[in-house]
């Protein structure tokens, strides 16, 4: 019969962090007398955690899980959806298309523009299939009160003022 290791309780982990601030909070109190012998502690803390970190697998998978969710969170603005996210090239050439603002010339919208599929289908990322717009433009495709063929419109608009804008700085 197989011996199961044991789990630690949730609650053990958020206990064992609360003693530490107050355990930190006191030292930190104290410090201001006895500088040299503080940081001897804390050397003695921060290596600890570390072996800690080294040792245990399930809290290094969780920090990293963490340290993911976040960074996607800040890349991406938003609640990151669990499809592969649109290719940076891809990205960064419709922002310029758009001189990074919403292609919807009635906009006012000062902010970076998300990347929309005009067709709706995530997997079409073709350039004539994206199209810049601000998010309340974006919610409004969405909801159908921007019309695809609007979109196809401004596209080409803003394309063949981008084709126009390069023909003329190279002459």
């Amino acid at each position: 019969m197989a011996i199961k290791g044991k789990r630690i309780k949730e609650n053990f982990w958020f206990w064992l962090i609360f003693a530490i601030l107050i355990l930190f909070a006191l030292i930190s109190d104290w410090w201001k007398t006895n500088a040299a012998l503080g940081w001897i502690i804390i050397v003695i803390i921060s290596s600890a955690l570390f072996l800690i970190f080294i040792k245990f697998k399930s809290i290094r998978s969780r920090a990293f899980n963490a340290v993911k969710a976040t960074a996607e969170k800040v890349i991406y603005d938003e609640n990151v959806s669990s499809r592969e996210p649109l290719p940076n090239s891809t990205r960064k050439e419709i922002l310029k298309r758009s001189n990074y603002k919403c292609e919807n010339h009635d906009c006012k919208y000062t902010g970076i523009p998300h990347i929309h599929h005009i067709d709706m289908k995530n997997s079409n990322n073709r350039l004539s299939n994206l199209i810049a717009l601000c998010p309340n433009c974006h919610r409004d495709a969405h909801h159908g009160n921007i019309t695809a063929s609007q979109c196809r419109n401004w596209v080409k608009r803003d394309y063949y003022q981008m084709k126009m804008t390069k023909s003329t700085q190279i002459q």
